[in-house]
């Protein structure tokens, strides 16, 4: 039986189209060997002896060099082909695993707080970010490539749902593995996960000469509207993805409980996103964020007071249902602008992303590090991005590239 059935299969299940089917089954592999392991990386640095200056430096590299090396990637796929490229991920990151693992002191490096640490870790930086741009500025030009323009926001759900559906367990799990057997061991399970996720991908046709694409083709301000849109959805993801969980281990000192906040995020997206996919299919997509974004912006708010397990773990599960109702919508109206240069699009999306990421980051080294004031950075982007989103129109309703004769 081919392996395809299985995007045959969710096709008929949820009635997209069967690419979509492979794409999806990668992201959800890729996400829920990712969410073993991705959460723990700033905690596990903490735990190696790490100041968490030193670890939010990490994580501006990291970013930086997402958002640049994209057109890089781009341009690389465009004579290699998606697939070629896409591949190296895989290793790449199996190999960067590996080297986090040996930062542990136990095997004798003692890097925490030597004459290299910052280079280490611009390196280790480095490198996960150009592993993200490989992975992200392609899959997403992919799936805008196959996505339906009716039914996207559905689509979308689906892909967030199954995502976490698949993955609700998995901080749990790896925060239970991480605390038990330690992170060599939830390093060799995670590898072998990665490299089984790759298996869909070959599904596809080969992208290589469906686009065209050079370095001068870059552009960052195709549409400065929804450059800002993605400039402070990049302070929100960044905000609920890393510093939210660095903000639990340092609050509960527990492992663990960062897993169960995870896990709690994700049954709380995962409740709510084929929801909301469906119904920004059928009403207005703004309608659907300012309403999303007003109560967000709320729980940033309490997220500044939260000290004990219960209120982290209600906050964790509000915080991950009420993010879907910014991201669906976010990723749909993205999907709108890219659909007639998807490869350009997904560069200059990336790109933003990440600069809205590196100011929080910024502002928290700025501030000594004080995790707090990162909450309020994104209860502030929430506010924004309602005013935005009022006045922003999608490809549907603007012209945002000239048409092709």
């Amino acid at each position: 039986m081919r392996y395809g059935s299985v995007g045959h299969i969710l096709h008929n299940v949820f009635r997209i189209k069967k690419e979509l089917g492979e794409i999806y089954l990668n992201i959800i592999l890729l996400t829920f060997a990712m969410a073993l392991v991705a959460i723990f990386i700033p905690i596990y640095l903490l735990i190696a002896g790490f100041s968490i200056t030193s670890v939010i430096f990490f994580a501006i590299i990291e970013w930086l060099v997402e958002g640049a090396a994209s057109p890089l990637i781009a341009g690389i796929a465009a004579r290699k082909g998606f697939k070629f490229t896409i591949f190296w991920r895989s290793p790449t990151l199996i190999l960067l695993l590996g080297m986090v693992a040996l930062l542990d002191p136990k095997f004798g490096l003692n890097v925490a707080g030597s004459g290299i640490e910052y280079l280490v870790l611009a390196g280790l930086g480095a490198l996960f970010g150009f592993s993200g741009a490989i992975y992200w500025t392609l899959i997403n030009a992919e799936f805008v490539k196959y996505s339906d323009e009716i039914h996207e926001g559905e689509e979308i759900g689906i892909l967030y749902s199954s995502i976490h559906v698949a993955g609700i367990a998995a901080p749990f799990l790896g925060g239970l593995l991480l605390s038990s057997a330690g992170f060599g061991a939830l390093f060799l399970l995670v590898s072998f996960m990665i490299i089984f996720s790759l298996a869909p991908l070959f599904m596809l046709q080969e992208y290589r000469g469906s686009i065209k694409f050079r370095l001068s083709d870059t552009s960052l301000s195709i549409n400065r509207n929804l450059a800002l849109f993605l400039f402070l959805d990049g302070m929100l993801m960044i905000s609920e993805n890393w510093i939210w969980p660095v903000y639990i281990f340092s609050a509960l000192k527990n492992v663990l409980s960062v897993g169960i906040a995870g896990s709690l995020s994700g049954m709380g997206i995962a409740f709510i996103t084929i929801f909301i996919g469906k119904i920004t299919d059928r009403i207005d997509k703004k309608a659907v964020m300012k309403t999303g974004l007003v109560f967000y912006s709320l729980i940033w708010v309490a997220r500044m007071f939260a000290v004990t397990p219960l209120e982290v773990f209600m906050i964790s599960f509000l915080g991950g249902m009420l993010s879907m109702f910014v991201t669906i919508p976010a990723f749909a109206f993205f999907c709108d602008s890219a659909r007639r240069a998807p490869i350009n699009y997904s560069i200059f999306r990336e790109f933003w992303l990440s600069m809205g990421r590196i100011l929080v980051l910024a502002g928290l080294i700025a501030l000594s590090a004080f995790l707090q004031a990162a909450f309020a950075m994104a209860a502030i982007a929430c506010l924004l991005l309602v005013y935005i989103v009022g006045g922003f129109r999608s490809a549907r309703t603007q012209e945002v590239l000239p048409r092709k004769k």
